[in-house]
């Protein structure tokens, strides 16, 4: 998702009033048409716990997706605990990310129609002129959110996410179709969360498929293929009574 600009404040007041208003709870579940934005998925964006617990409490379905890929705030808070515990890869991340068609849809949508109407019109964004300003925007991004956001506060985001139900297991769109939260955290290799979310029935069969060779990977694979060696001495240690629980269930 492109980055958004010019960065918000993060200042509360405005957020402050709205709460005090009649019927908010009403709108908790309200999705923005242009940008996909949802009240759960932004606040998860600031990283404050106490703003997130706000909007789960007036009601919030932790599982309602948003962003312009359709996301759940689940993965959104790995993705931000990714960029956290890991700036400069997650810089590289974005720089290698494949143009899909929901990364041209994110395009289209944030920029008011500078880089044309059509899906099409958007590679222009991604041509070998432009490719330059690339790095430096996703470097000024990434020192906002390291000035705002702190691992600790997501972690206890994340605790209260999983507290209120959020599926481990939701399938994504982006940047695979069939990723899930607790597979991205194996690929980014979060022993914490991934051991946090190990105990909100993750199904660690779950498959999806490589487009570019037809295999069906699991979250076993994706630690494996993507080097995570946290993570995989955690499912080493589990992986005896984790075969053991599937064959009961």
């Amino acid at each position: 998702v492109i980055p958004e600009l010019p960065y918000r404040s993060l200042d509360d007041s405005y957020l402050k009033l709205v709460l005090t208003g009649k019927g908010v709870e009403k709108t908790v579940n309200k999705q923005t048409h242009k940008k996909k934005l949802t009240p759960l998925i932004q606040t998860v964006g600031s990283g404050r716990p106490d703003v997130v617990k706000m909007i789960l409490d007036l009601g919030a379905k932790v599982d309602l997706r948003g962003e312009t890929d359709n996301q759940t705030a689940l993965n959104m808070c790995i993705k931000w605990i990714g960029l956290l515990k890991e700036p400069e890869g997650w810089v590289e991340r974005q720089l290698k990310h494949p143009i899909t068609p929901e990364l041209l849809d994110s395009l289209r949508r944030t920029s008011n129609g500078a880089m044309g109407a059509t899906l099409e019109q958007q590679h222009g964004f991604f041509s070998p002129e432009l490719n330059r300003i690339h790095k430096p925007l996703f470097d000024k991004f990434k020192e906002h959110i390291l000035e705002h956001m702190t691992l600790i506060n997501m972690r206890e985001v994340l605790k209260l996410l999983l507290e209120a139900g959020a599926d481990v297991n939701a399938a994504m769109q982006s940047p695979i179709l069939g990723y899930t939260p607790i597979m991205l955290a194996a690929e980014l290799d979060l022993d914490y969360e991934f051991s946090l979310m190990l105990q909100y029935k993750p199904d660690l069969d779950k498959e999806f498929r490589d487009t570019h060779n037809g295999e069906s990977i699991n979250c076993w694979k994706v630690a494996k293929y993507k080097g995570a060696k946290k993570i995989l001495k955690i499912l080493d240690d589990i992986k005896p009574h984790y075969q053991c629980e599937t064959l009961i269930t």
